[in-house]
């Protein structure tokens, strides 16, 4: 029985999504710091909203 290859292209897909979202958030992290500081003075550090 072999796999579905669809299936592991939606995973592929989700798994290359989520990794370039983490590496370009370390990215402005470092590169643009005062877009966090920013966001941190008008909300909470835990604030989703």
């Amino acid at each position: 029985m072999t796999p579905n290859p669809s299936k592991w292209a939606i995973l592929d897909g989700l798994a290359c999504a989520i990794l370039f979202t983490e590496v370009y958030g370390f990215y402005l992290l470092f590169k643009e710091p005062e877009l966090y500081t920013a966001d941190l003075t008008q909300n909470e550090f835990l604030s989703f909203t």
